[in-house]
C-alpha cells in the first residue's frame, strides 16, 4: 500500500519517512517535479518500516 501525502516547506518532516526512488524512476519524472522530492536516490528499494501510526490502516474499520 502506498500512502502519499504532501507537507509544505515548512513543515520539515522527510526525517520521519523513508521515502526513496530508483534511479530509473527519477529518470522518468519531469524536472518540475524532481524539483520537489527530497530524497535518496537508490539502486533497489528496501521495504520501508512505517516510524507512525496510521490507525486507519492499522485498525482498519474495526
Amino acid at each position: 500500500m502506498l500512502v502519499l501525502g504532501v507537507d509544505g516547506p515548512e513543515a520539515n518532516n522527510a526525517d520521519r519517512h523513508d521515502t526513496a526512488v530508483t534511479h530509473a524512476f527519477w529518470e522518468s519524472l519531469p524536472e518540475r517535479v524532481r524539483r520537489h522530492l527530497d530524497c535518496p536516490v537508490v539502486d533497489e528499494l528496501k521495504p520501508v518500516t512505517q516510524k507512525h501510526t496510521i490507525e486507519g490502516l492499522v485498525m482498519g474499520d474495526a
